[in-house]
């Protein structure tokens, strides 16, 4: 449903960057933190001309002076408590990006927003357990000016959720299990969840330059893999079948 040509001469970009950055380390107290600001200009000799008529969409790059500009504001902070025994990080950022694209030989600007917050919280239980979890929230916003000076929004929002334990259940004995959970959310279309659940079993014989391992994927047996990605005026939906539930069991040597 896409057909792709050029007509450019050889295409050029340019790049320049400027950024600023902090950053703070207290080992003695286990903590970390830094900030950072950045500023990416791309100058092309080239735009991307996107002809829809009848639901096929024609690619063709063009000759054009384009130019676009990228502001973005970073920070993380990481802590390990020492009374609970538990390490916490932070991270976020925020981004703006501005250009022009050339939609049905009109060309129009248009600004793009991301912004994502994430979390994760480590905890050593005992000597021979780990847990962590680490949760994501995200946001992208695309807004496309019209030839009537209305303003096109779109907004897709994005949540992650992964947990994870891991158990050395002796020197020879190691398991660990994981969760991962996927949302994706348009503003004119349905949720879109995925869920994966997997299991790794190893097992190193004492005195042997050898293991075995058992690989457990995908045990909730999720047939279809679901992302939605938004950008300046266009959505796309990528789909992708997934092998179902599978044990693997693998060994492995050395001599």
């Amino acid at each position: 449903r896409q057909f792709s040509a050029n007509d450019t001469p050889l295409p050029k970009t340019d790049l320049q960057t400027i950024g600023a950055r902090y950053a703070y380390r207290k080992p003695i107290k286990m903590l970390f933190y830094f900030i950072s600001l950045n500023y990416d200009r791309t100058g092309q000799n080239f735009i991307n001309s996107y002809v829809i008529d009848s639901g096929v969409t024609k690619v063709i790059a063009i000759d054009y002076k384009n130019i676009t500009d990228k502001y973005a504001l970073s920070g993380n902070i990481s802590k390990y408590l020492f009374l609970i025994s538990t390490s916490i990080s932070a991270s976020g950022n925020i981004g703006l990006q501005k250009g022009n694209n050339l939609y049905n030989n009109e060309i129009s600007p248009f600004n793009a927003y991301n912004m994502n917050l994430s979390l994760t919280v480590r905890k050593k239980i005992f000597s021979k357990i780990t847990a962590s979890v680490t949760g994501d929230l995200g946001k992208f916003i695309n807004e496309q000016n019209s030839l009537d000076d209305s303003v096109i929004k779109n907004i897709t929002k994005l949540n992650k959720l992964k947990a994870e334990w891991q158990h050395n259940l002796s020197d020879q004995i190691t398991y660990t299990i994981a969760y991962n959970f996927t949302s994706y959310k348009q503003a004119l279309s349905q949720m879109v969840n995925n869920s994966f659940l997997d299991l790794n079993l190893k097992y190193n014989p004492a005195k042997w330059k050898s293991f075995f391992e058992l690989q457990c994927i995908n045990l909730i047996n999720q047939n279809l893999y679901q992302q939605v990605n938004s950008d300046s005026n266009q959505l796309s939906t990528f789909q992708l079948p997934l092998r179902p539930r599978t044990l693997l069991l693998k060994y492995s040597f050395t001599f």
